[in-house]
């Protein structure tokens, strides 16, 4: 088994991110940091779309903004890109 993206990329934008106070799913717990982690697969794993469509609008339309700038960045998008890619824009239709 090869390594999960954490351990790929260690400062993910994702893993460490601090999402602003509005947020508070996020901020209560509801909704876990780094969701990949937590259900212990990688990053391009994770059934986002399903993830991300039911949180409310606001969280909704940050966690699109977040994949949409900081994902293409990331070392694991290398790769994982086709993967990664198609999650992104499917994402972005929620």
């Amino acid at each position: 088994m090869g390594k999960k993206c954490w351990e790929i990329n260690p400062n993910c934008t994702i893993t460490n991110w601090k999402p602003p106070s509005k947020y508070q799913a996020f901020k209560t717990g509801a909704v876990p940091r780094c969701l990949a982690r937590a259900l212990k697969k990688g990053c391009w794993e994770v059934d986002w779309v399903s993830e991300i469509a039911t949180l409310p609008k606001e969280a909704k339309e940050y966690c699109k903004l977040r994949m949409r700038e900081k994902c293409p960045k990331c070392p694991v998008y290398v790769d994982h890109k086709e993967d990664l890619k198609a999650i992104i824009k499917k994402v972005q239709e929620v």
